[in-house]
């Protein structure tokens, strides 16, 4: 790997940000990036960086900064170059940083030997510490119900944490076993971590995939944010392409700051959108907590309005006071995993004992076809013994996609699934990448079933479901918490809609809900 010691003889007339860039590219250039995936590490652009350095509330008197995963320092690098410009007077600066990535160690203390000399030169001064171990594992100690007072804690933490899913049995995994649920990733145990290390009213800067606002993995993780934070500002790219453009990464991701406390209200939150990371298209509101985090179903997840329109949207479905629930109807995921049971899978369902087996791509506008072209999935699944808990009575359900494209139209995809039409069968299988609504006791009426189908279907709900997930799945968690009109109003919906064939019925729905 080549040196860098005298590098920064070359970089004297560059900025502390423009130096830590190049060393990053160098870097990457000297390491493939399938040696870097699988430890998470993923540099952050120089307009990003910049971009979350100008968030911090810069304290006007001495302060500390902390990094929980450096690289080569290029957020640090960011907000040194904030303090070379905007501070007259001389302060001094602590900065702690973490990286066990050893083979980058040597570019990250450059950076902050480069950032300590450039900021010498105005009369600051800048100590730094950077501690070569493992970030949650040295400071579990923070997770304690009662830490130690003599830890450590800082004014501001700036972040972009490593991404990668972990094992439920990890290290990791088992320190944080209070905010696990599901596959967890490594990503949002730094948040948490960093979060407890800071003072109180401390502020924190973070680029994170938005996966974290919605969701039953990271319930526990959003509860706690919630309850020990205000998030004063989201911003949130309109394309997933160019922001981590170095590793061609298509993760959709937030820019999430705000402060660490539990003592007093939030207020407000600022949001901001641009089409990539050059923000020349800057556009940004603000809007009360309570939209962004609605205090009736707390744990629930974080709404990203992106304009005035889904603020009114958000404000009228918040105004409906029942979910699923409510109606005695719940959702659950299909049963049938394939690869779990291959030999009971058939090629057609009119083989003798078998059923029809229903895949996403059964799914047509408003009906569920059987015979779709050049399909070579099988079609059918063994009713005996060994599916019996995995195939379903025939019945009134409604079935959603659990899966869409980015590029797709809408996210939300609901199709009345009506029993007359598998009067010939007297149980179905539905394959794990569906949805299925049904009733809790008895079955879903024609009404019921096709006014929430109209419902789930239309640009209102497809709108409102944006704002709490960026995700292209659809989990059967968030539809479970999905705000619903009164009974009465689905149901004059799915008379409507059964005499009235349409692809969207928003229309009849607002005028039904005024």
């Amino acid at each position: 790997m080549e040196s860098f010691k005298d590098s920064s003889e070359n970089l004297s007339e560059s900025s502390i940000l423009d130096s830590s860039v190049q060393l990053a590219e160098r870097f990457c250039n000297n390491n493939y990036k399938n040696k870097r995936k699988p430890i998470g590490q993923f540099f952050t652009p120089p307009d990003v960086a910049n971009y979350m350095a100008n968030q911090i509330k810069l304290p006007k008197q001495d302060f500390s900064l902390l990094d929980p995963g450096a690289g080569t320092g290029i957020l640090l690098a960011a907000v040194c170059d904030r303090i070379y410009n905007e501070y007259k007077k001389p302060i001094n600066l602590t900065i702690v940083a973490y990286e066990n990535n050893f083979e980058i160690i040597p570019n990250l203390e450059e950076t902050l030997s480069y950032c300590r000399t450039k900021l010498f030169e105005k009369g600051h001064i800048v100590n730094y510490t950077v501690i070569k171990k493992d970030f949650i594992d040295i400071n579990s100690r923070y997770l304690l119900k009662k830490p130690k007072k003599d830890l450590p804690y800082y004014d501001i933490v700036i972040s972009n944490p490593p991404y990668y899913k972990l094992n439920k049995d990890s290290k990791e995994s088992k320190l944080m076993s209070e905010f696990v649920y599901g596959q967890p990733n490594i990503y949002s145990f730094f948040v948490i971590v960093s979060t407890k290390m800071l003072k109180e009213n401390g502020q924190f800067i973070y680029i994170t995939p938005r996966s974290f606002c919605s969701g039953l993995y990271y319930k526990k993780m959003r509860k706690w944010l919630l309850d020990n934070s205000c998030i004063t500002k989201i911003h949130s790219f309109n394309s997933r392409k160019n922001i981590f453009e170095m590793d061609n990464i298509l993760q959709e991701v937030l820019i999430i700051a705000g402060e660490a406390t539990n003592k007093k209200k939030c207020k407000s939150v600022h949001i901001s959108l641009s089409s990539d990371r050059t923000f020349s298209d800057l556009y940004d509101l603000s809007v009360p907590y309570s939209l962004i985090n609605p205090g009736k179903n707390k744990e629930s997840y974080i709404r990203i309005p992106m304009n005035e329109k889904d603020l009114n949207l958000i404000k009228k479905i918040d105004s409906w006071n029942n979910v699923l629930k409510d109606f005695n109807i719940n959702i659950s995921t299909g049963k049938v995993v394939d690869f779990r049971t291959k030999g009971n899978l058939v090629n057609n369902y009119d083989q003798e004992g078998s059923v029809p087996l229903i895949w996403m791509q059964n799914l047509d506008i408003n009906k569920v076809n059987l015979d779709i072209q050049n399909f070579e999935k099988p079609r059918g699944i063994l009713h005996n013994n060994e599916t019996v808990n995995i195939t379903i009575p025939v019945k009134n359900y409604i079935l959603m996609k659990r899966f869409t494209t980015k590029n797709d139209k809408r996210r939300l995809f609901a199709v009345p699934f009506p029993k007359k039409d598998f009067r010939d069968f007297r149980y179905i299988g539905f394959e794990n990448h569906l949805n299925y609504i049904y009733k809790i006791e008895g079955e879903l009426s024609l009404n019921e079933m096709y006014g929430l189908s109209a419902l789930f279907n239309s640009k209102i709900m497809d709108s409102y479901f944006r704002t709490i997930s960026g995700s292209t799945q659809v989990n059967a968690t968030d539809i479970r918490k999905m705000p619903l009109p009164d009974y009465d109003k689905i149901i004059s919906l799915g008379n409507y809609s059964r005499r009235n064939k349409k692809l969207d019925y928003s229309d009849y729905i607002q005028k039904i809900l005024k």
